[in-house]
């Protein structure tokens, strides 16, 4: 895993600023069209439950309408390979190995769960509704094509033995749903998104939404990943952090599988390290000069280079086995 310096429209090409102002529009639309239809959802279920339908009769309203997965799906496939590298946000595989890529929603946008020990069984998260009374957390559904919350994700990372609905929290914090709101609030205010219905509630925006949860997973936007996670020989990671340790736990990042091609890709940089180091030296270079140099020319080929961060974190300890100083 490694830190998306992503930050638009200032970090995006010229070719894509033109795009990103008709996808933002365009996304933006689509959230009040999920806002409108979660809650005349609720509205007509609260309606329903008031006066129930005759026998034999069927509730009108069973759930609010699916989400547009064009909006999110444009946003991989225009971003994909000049932002994220052509791999996975989180165990950085490339096409074809763990893939085939899809759009994770760091907050899971339907449903919310989590566990208490790893391999325990799935909890539904619960949150406050307006009224606050307690219910199961309906997903940050107004965050679907919120780019903040978009990051391509490889098959096994999302499903599967991988993350899923699941989005853990620090112990002692809430799941945050509607908040009330003035302008007293400042930022907050200003970014949240007005509900429709209910008068003074708002919908967070994820920079709040992480101050009031801290969530416990690595997010490549806003984190560094090297100070969650560390990496071994032979393609073993550890979490040094909670939020490494939920990581791991989470995206299933200890598969033995992926192991394996980390172990592979460490060994394959330390030998494309010691090459360019011998090249140098060749050339003249004294060995402290000749490292940084090898160094920096790994570095340049990062973005794109399957498991980065295991690479880089197993260089120095191949180097004090192969060769100590």
């Amino acid at each position: 895993m490694r830190k998306i310096d992503f930050d638009p429209p200032a970090t995006l090409p010229a070719a894509d600023q033109e795009w990103w102002k008709d996808w933002s529009a365009r996304a933006k639309k689509a959230v009040e069209k999920q806002i409108d239809a979660w809650e005349t959802w609720v509205i007509t279920r609260h309606a329903e439950a008031a006066t129930p339908p005759p026998a034999g009769t069927k509730p009108v309203a069973k759930k609010p309408p699916g989400f547009n997965d064009d909006i999110w799906t444009e946003f991989k496939e225009r971003l994909l390979k000049s932002v994220f590298g052509d791999k996975c946000a989180y165990c950085e595989s490339g096409n074809p190995v763990r893939w085939s890529v899809q759009v994770e929603h760091f907050r899971p946008k339907g449903e919310v769960s989590f566990r208490t020990e790893e391999d325990g069984p799935l909890h539904v998260a619960t949150t406050s509704d307006p009224d606050e009374k307690e219910i199961d957390h309906p997903g940050y559904f107004w965050l679907a094509y919120n780019w903040r919350n978009l990051l391509p994700c490889c098959a096994h990372c999302n499903s599967g033995k991988g993350k899923n609905t699941q989005f853990p929290i620090a112990t002692g914090k809430r799941y945050i749903f509607l908040r009330k709101l003035t302008p007293a609030n400042g930022d907050e205010y200003a970014r949240a998104i007005p509900s429709p219905t209910w008068k003074g509630m708002y919908y967070p925006a994820p920079e709040d939404l992480d101050r009031l949860e801290d969530p416990q997973l690595i997010n490549p936007y806003i984190h560094k990943p090297s100070e969650h996670i560390v990496f071994g020989i032979k393609g073993v990671g550890t979490g040094i952090t909670p939020k490494g340790e939920h990581s791991m736990n989470v995206f299933n990042l200890r598969d033995e599988d992926l192991r394996q091609k980390r172990q592979k890709a460490q060994e394959e940089g330390f030998t494309d390290y010691t090459r360019l180091l011998s090249s140098y030296t060749v050339q003249g270079e004294n060995l402290a000069t000749a490292k940084e140099r090898a160094l920096k020319k790994l570095a340049d080929g990062r973005p794109t280079m399957e498991y980065s961060a295991a690479v880089f974190d197993a260089l120095p300890k191949y180097w004090n086995m192969m060769a100590p100083m």
